[in-house]
């Protein structure tokens, strides 16, 4: 989705279906690549506005 926008193949705004597919992407290879718990600390830093921007529920504390 975001890369079909980079290269200019995508026209009009992804579904809210392909936005989350692609946020779960990019959870996955961060939890992949750097452990759990530094993948929350990074989206944390990278993305701070997603879950307003998409309205998304705040997450349930762990126990």
């Amino acid at each position: 989705m975001s890369f079909e926008r980079l290269l200019g193949t995508r026209v009009g705004e992804p579904s809210r279906d392909e936005v989350i597919a692609e946020l779960r992407w990019v959870i996955d290879g961060a939890e992949d690549h750097l452990g759990v718990e530094r993948a929350g600390r990074y989206l944390r830093k990278f993305y701070p506005g997603t879950r307003k921007r998409w309205a998304c529920p705040r997450p349930r504390p762990r126990r």
